[in-house]
């Protein structure tokens, strides 16, 4: 377990991408430190979904951790389109992040 917590600290970082054609052209989430994120969703003839410095925290779930967000900036921007956020978790043995939510599950990878 304390493996496991130590090898999160030091893959959780940098940036995921990905992309669910074709309502999603572009997904990007950046890690800016153990506790920040930006995220930015692009998809055909709509203005981009962008939240910057969401805070977050980890939870450990057996194999990944998830990542707990403070605010509702994510959330409120995809309810616009009745997307509701479920889950985000981070995949140590995959070096993935999994963005779940009621219409579909995205896997972002390393990029």
């Amino acid at each position: 377990m304390i493996f496991t917590f130590l090898y999160t600290l030091v893959a959780l970082a940098g940036s995921y991408c990905g992309e669910d054609k074709p309502f999603i052209t572009d997904i990007k989430l950046n890690i800016v430190n153990d506790t920040c994120l930006d995220l930015t969703v692009k998809m055909p003839l709509v203005t981009p979904l962008v939240c910057d410095n969401q805070i977050y925290t980890l939870k450990e779930n057996n194999d990944q951790e998830e990542l707990l967000l403070e605010g509702d900036c994510i959330s409120d921007q995809l309810t616009k389109y009745d997307v509701s956020l479920e889950h985000i978790y981070y995949s140590y043995h995959e070096d993935t992040i999994n963005i779940e939510t009621n219409d579909a599950c995205l896997i972002l990878e390393a990029c």
